[in-house]
């Protein structure tokens, strides 16, 4: 059984160069979370990464704030179809090897975002 986390707060933290397929800072459900000034650098896959993937409910009502990723190996921040009402906010994206952020539902808010010299979009959001 998985249970989700609620309400946490994940700041200030430095990742370096994940390896392989690894995930610089994510998190698969819960609501009410906070991923806020982290710099992640190298990430194998996307620097910040929001899912939904053991639970029936969907992560929601969770916020991306003011990180810097650097030359992720996929998107920059990945937001997944099942999360609900992420907020985007001033986060800045530079050099990932698809997009800088990549919000794959309608309900995901995006405001005053970075993103550049990404190889793909620097920002790709579905219609919402």
């Amino acid at each position: 059984e998985h249970n989700s986390g609620d309400h946490n707060i994940i700041e200030g933290n430095l990742v370096v160069g994940t390896t392989g397929d690894a995930i610089g800072v994510g998190y698969d459900d819960g609501v009410g979370n906070v991923v806020r000034r982290n710099h992640i650098l190298g990430a194998g896959r996307n620097g910040i990464h929001v899912a939904s993937v053991f639970t029936k409910e969907p992560t929601s009502s969770n916020v991306v704030y003011r990180n810097y990723i650097l030359g992720a190996g996929e998107d920059g921040v990945h937001v997944d179809t099942k999360a609900k009402h992420t907020d985007l906010v001033r986060n800045h994206a530079i050099g990932a090897k698809d997009d800088g952020l990549d919000a794959d539902d309608a309900t995901t808010k995006l405001t005053g975002n970075q993103a550049r010299h990404n190889a793909d979009l620097g920002i790709e959001a579905v219609r919402g």
